[in-house]
């Protein structure tokens, strides 16, 4: 049996009804192609609409690209304002619609750099939607350093690095004291394997080697620029089965020292993201004491990270 249209409950409830030809649907279709100075037809099929939509404007404006977003925009909240009302029993007015699309619009706007239009109806179109832009905007630049840890506490680096993800991987690590002075580094190849993978692999081959260095007494500040790990870490996010082994050793060992698990980005993290490519190319060296005997680059990042000069991040 058909349905009635919940919306006027006068009309059989057809999709070219609910999506263009109802009181509701005609209203919005009327408001907005208004708005970017179109004229549409009620006997247009949703399709033949979007593509006639899709040539209006010059291409790869912005307001060519808000038109072809408009027909799936109007089409997504006249569905949901049917289901609301089909079977929640729920009714929105019109202009809360209206604000409805309006934000969609903008959002899609907002995730766009342009110019400021110089043709006067696109100029309007943008005005009586109440999007404001001119030039695209300018990312803030960041200066991000490794800092040192506090007196009488260690700070370990870890990061994972995968050639391919998936791809010939490895991992690297590196422990400094509030002086920044070098007390081991660790750089392993893992094999084929994922970043996360070779990111979780490079924090246990750290801590491991930090307990059995018996450096317990202090504490530890343990820093990765990987986000996903320091969150299953910290028990701040759902752990990936590929991890979970992994992941219950990393807690089982961190459960008897005295530590935290931070995130820093890679511009703080330059020191051990060059020990995981090293290893991530075969380059195996753990436990390297004598810092002398490290990579020439490694000393380097090590001296640039002391001086606190820092790198730019956009």
């Amino acid at each position: 049996m058909v349905s009635c249209c919940p919306c006027c409950s006068n009309n059989v409830e057809t999709a070219n009804h609910i999506l263009i030809n109802g009181p509701l649907a005609r209203a919005i279709w009327m408001h907005f192609t208004t708005i970017f100075g179109i004229r549409v037809f009620d006997s247009e099929s949703p399709t033949i609409r979007m593509l006639r939509l899709g040539r209006a404007f010059a291409k790869n404006s912005i307001v060519h690209i808000l038109i072809r977003c408009l027909p799936l925009i109007l089409y997504w909240e006249l569905w949901k304002d049917r289901c609301r009302r089909k079977y929640d029993g729920k009714s929105f007015s019109f202009d809360f619609v209206i604000n409805t699309i309006r934000s969609h619009l903008v959002a899609v706007a907002d995730h766009c750099s342009f110019d400021i239009p110089t043709n006067q109806i696109q100029s309007s179109t943008l005005l009586l939607l109440n999007i404001q832009k001119g030039n695209p905007k300018l990312k803030k630049v960041r200066l991000i350093k490794w800092h040192p840890p506090p007196a009488g506490v260690l700070k370990l680096n870890i990061d994972g690095a995968s050639k391919g993800n998936p791809g010939p991987s490895g991992g690297g690590s590196i422990l400094r004291n509030d002086l920044g002075e070098v007390l081991f580094t660790t750089s392993n190849f893992y094999g084929y394997a994922t970043n996360i993978v070779a990111e979780c692999k490079a924090f246990l081959d750290g801590i491991t080697t930090y307990r059995d260095m018996g450096l317990d007494p202090y504490k530890l500040i343990i820093e990765s620029d990987s986000k996903l790990m320091v969150d299953c870490i910290n028990g701040l996010c759902a752990t990936p089965w590929c991890l979970w082994y992994l992941c219950a050793q990393i807690r089982s060992i961190l459960s008897s020292l005295e530590c935290s698990v931070r995130h820093t980005y890679r511009e703080g993290n330059f020191a051990a993201d060059f020990l995981a490519s090293k290893g991530a190319t075969g380059g195996d060296f753990c436990c390297s004491l004598e810092f002398l005997e490290q990579p020439v680059d490694l000393r380097f990042i090590v001296f640039y990270d002391h001086l606190q000069l820092g790198h730019l991040r956009l």
